[in-house]
């Protein structure tokens, strides 16, 4: 068989796709009691409901919060929005739904993985807030990669998914940022 750029294309994405799942079993026989509370009190931090109640509350702190109020609210309504057409677009499944030998520890939101969308709106939030105070910036951060690990360590997610959707993420926030404040 005769090599040609689409046989040679669709054998590399095997391949990653190959790696992609062996990473996510070898972080899934990481778990341990006492990490995956955790871990799945990250993704409840990373939750939709999470990041409204957050924003909203913002709003009803008073007109010194209103700043972060709408940053927050690019941020969330931007990357949500973001993360659910390329779910639809690309339709991937779930790891446990693929039937790969990984049992999911937490109830999916929906039926695809890529990408994550607690990642993608963990890391927009942060992106969008890079510029408001270096502690800011890096709580947003440091809550973003705990976001992002709990979805792989928890099997709702594949790598790929994950560090797609922090990249996707990011540049949603980062360009909402330059558009909008």
């Amino acid at each position: 068989m005769a090599h040609t750029p689409q046989t040679e294309t669709t054998g590399l994405w095997k391949r990653v796709v190959l790696l992609d799942r062996a990473i996510l079993r070898r972080v899934r026989t990481w778990e341990r009691d006492w990490v995956t509370p955790f871990m799945r009190l990250a993704t409840r931090l990373g939750d939709a409901s999470t990041w409204i109640i957050l924003t909203f509350s913002l709003y009803f702190m008073g007109e010194s919060m209103r700043h972060y109020f709408w940053l927050l609210t690019y941020a969330t309504l931007g990357s949500t929005c973001t993360a659910h057409l390329l779910k639809r677009i690309f339709r991937r499944e779930r790891p446990s739904l693929e039937h790969i030998g990984v049992e999911a520890l937490v109830v999916y939101p929906d039926q695809y993985s890529f990408p994550s969308g607690h990642t993608t709106t963990a890391f927009a939030v942060a992106a969008i807030l890079l510029h408001e105070g270096s502690w800011l910036g890096s709580l947003a951060t440091m809550g973003a990669l705990w976001i992002a690990s709990s979805r792989i360590y928890l099997g709702a997610h594949y790598p790929l998914d994950v560090f797609l959707g922090a990249a996707i993420g990011s540049t949603v926030g980062l360009t909402l940022r330059v558009l909008f404040f």
